[in-house]
């Protein structure tokens, strides 16, 4: 069962043997081994901003991914705008979560970067980067290099 108290440990223990570094940083990062840290806000952005919290004190900043649809949490109500938006102000990256349907390529990048700028609009500053949910409706995904501008 996770704690608030084990990932503290965890990431103290991680911090002793591998540098954690932003997704932006790898492709120019020369170690071969590091760690990178990111959360995929599921159902909580209450319990997101507590680990957001958490990690600023640890020492340590991390992506959290926001899904504009989801069923247990609005992304655009303005309390979760506000949770957000200090998530940011904190140090840490914000990027888009979502399982896209089932669609070609091309329509696919923009179906990513319509939600892209609906979030960027509410949340006011750039999300520069997303990841895939689950992906259950289109499995095959996770195995495309999708790129957007």
């Amino acid at each position: 069962m996770f704690s608030y108290s084990e990932y503290k440990n965890i990431i103290t223990l991680v911090k002793q043997y591998l540098p954690i570094v932003d997704f932006s940083d790898v492709i120019n990062y020369d170690p071969k081994i590091f760690c990178i840290l990111r959360h995929d806000i599921e159902f909580s952005v209450d319990r997101a901003l507590k680990m957001a919290r958490l990690e600023i004190d640890l020492g340590v900043t991390s992506t959290y991914t926001v899904q504009l649809r989801n069923n247990t949490y609005n992304a655009l109500s303005q309390k979760n705008i506000e949770a957000i938006q200090e998530i940011k102000k904190l140090g840490h990256h914000i990027g888009l979560h979502q399982n896209p349907p089932l669609m070609p390529d091309d329509e696919l990048i923009d179906y990513i970067m319509k939600d892209i700028e609906t979030l960027e609009h509410y949340y006011d500053f750039e999300v520069d980067r997303f990841a895939f949910h689950r992906c259950g409706s289109n499995p095959g995904i996770l195995e495309k290099y999708v790129e957007v501008p």
